[in-house]
């Protein structure tokens, strides 16, 4: 999972230098045909058939406390029905709009998936794991 270049450089002004962080209320997440770069480059979102981005509020209830240098999604990130072809998704986004907005996540899907007509993409609870690397 990639945090944006913007958020890392806020996690460390505000660990080192004490500058106020700013956290988005709510994350919208948005799929991904093409992988994205912690600059927020490089995101191809689908267009039509239904598709939006997943509003999903930035709260302990739907990402839990962090264990052991992660932290999850508690409950299931669902797209609505698709009605019409959304092409490969292979990355999750989020922003903190519904469109457009500032970038400030990116993750690789354990499998890449063809989003067809009549298709609902989800992903499970547990399953959008969000780690800072170290090194």
């Amino acid at each position: 999972m990639g945090f944006s270049t913007a958020n890392k450089n806020a996690v460390l002004d505000r660990l080192f230098s004490g500058a106020t962080l700013t956290v988005p209320g709510t994350l919208h997440f948005g799929l991904s045909t093409t992988q994205p770069t912690d600059a927020g480059t490089n995101v191809t979102e689908s267009t039509g058939g239904s598709y939006a981005r997943v509003s999903v509020t930035n709260n302990v209830s739907n990402f839990p406390v962090a264990v052991a240098g992660a932290k999850s999604n508690a409950n299931d990130i669902v797209w609505p029905a698709a009605t019409g072809n959304w092409g490969t998704v292979g990355w999750w986004v989020a922003y903190d709009s519904a469109t457009v907005g500032v970038f400030h996540h990116w993750g690789t899907l354990q499998t890449a998936r063809v989003i067809a007509t009549g298709d609902t993409f989800r992903i499970v609870a547990g399953d959008l794991v969000i780690t800072l690397r170290s090194g």
